[in-house]
């Protein structure tokens, strides 16, 4: 199938990146050509839906379309002795913070690809970039990269950037989503923070599976263990070099009268840790953003598989680590800004570091 071989990973054979990588290339010039993207390149590229290749000439080079052919992200088909053109994967339009405007590439939203399916830009991803405290980094890791749409962000505050994953049809997203932005970063395959155990980051950014208490299927991309949050603040403190600083989201859970955060403070060690958390709801309001009606059975299981933990709410928020330098006093935080959840909070954590 077409988008298996756009998607394919695999480190022993270079040429599906290859053909990415000079699909990446054409598609970018030609997008950056048209200031305005026509209805065309709309539906073929991002809605996925069939065109007329005819139309698609002289919106993308010939140069392009076979590329896109030869690495999967196309699929032309003839009707009654007239060519079409069809995408595999969504082509999605989406601005950073400093407003460039940039091509993600990504699973189309009705893709049935299972657990590995890589989803575009989404809010979590938005939050984390306006949480980001640093503005400058030589070696910066997006941990758990997805379609890349991070890791495009920190390109431009980093000298290198090095994307992970452990999903490899991810990496492949990634490597397009790069590619197409003139971009080049360091992909890697694994799990968390071990893709990078031995390289001196300075600058740890995570959007990791964080999604408690699924009773159904498992989503790689989604789904997290309720200790997660406490185990990345550990993991990251131990890996960041003095000055280094390490920012991911998270759910974390309440179960019976325990408070979660302070824990999260204590797995960072001797590092400085500041937990903010932006929201802390009851289990069917938590169950509310990922299932649409409270009556269906997915809710309910999803309630009850939470409630049998002891679980009685779950809490969101950002968690940030920093390694101070060697002799500095450490310094932590526990901070609740329930009533302020639009706050972009990168300004208020970076005075935070640099108090």
């Amino acid at each position: 199938m077409a988008l298996d071989r756009l998607t394919a990973w695999d480190r022993l054979d270079p040429s599906p990146g290859a053909r990415r990588r000079t699909l990446g290339r054409l598609l970018g010039a030609d997008l950056a050509r048209a200031s305005h993207p026509s209805r065309v390149l709309w539906r073929l590229l991002t809605q996925g839906e069939t065109v007329r290749a005819a139309d698609s000439i002289g919106l993308l080079g010939a140069a392009t379309l076979k590329a896109g052919l030869d690495a999967g992200l196309f699929v032309a088909f003839d009707v009654d002795g007239e060519l079409f053109l069809r995408s595999t994967a969504s082509i999605v339009n989406a601005v950073l913070p400093a407003g460039e405007r940039v091509w993600v590439a990504c699973d189309l939203p009705w893709a049935d690809v299972g657990a590995d399916h890589v989803p575009g830009p989404g809010n979590a991803s938005q939050t984390l970039i306006a949480a980001l405290a640093t503005t400058r980094a030589t070696l910066a890791a997006d941990v758990g990269t997805g379609c890349g749409f991070v890791a495009l962000h920190l390109s431009t505050l980093a000298i290198s950037v090095v994307a992970t994953d452990v999903n490899p049809r991810a990496l492949a997203f990634a490597e397009l989503t790069a590619a197409i932005n003139g971009r080049t970063w360091d992909l890697r395959q694994g799990s968390f923070l071990e893709p990078i155990s031995a390289a001196a980051v300075d600058l740890i950014v995570a959007n990791p599976p964080f999604v408690l208490g699924t009773p159904d299927q498992r989503a790689v991309f989604r789904d997290g263990s309720p200790d997660l949050a406490v185990t990345l603040a550990g993991d990251i403190a131990a890996a960041l070099p003095p000055g280094g600083t390490g920012q991911y989201l998270g759910n974390w859970p309440y179960v019976g009268d325990s408070d979660p955060m302070p824990g999260i403070v204590a797995a960072a060690g001797d590092a400085d840790c500041l937990v903010i958390e932006r929201a802390a709801v009851d289990l069917p309001t938590y169950v509310d953003l990922w299932v649409a009606e409270r009556g269906d059975p997915q809710h309910r299981r999803w309630v009850a598989n939470l409630a049998a933990t002891g679980t009685k709410a779950i809490g969101t928020g950002i968690v940030t680590v920093h390694r101070p330098p060697p002799g500095s006093a450490r310094r932590t935080g526990v901070v609740r800004l329930h009533e302020r959840t639009d706050e972009a909070l990168g300004p208020a954590i970076a005075a935070w570091l640099d108090s």
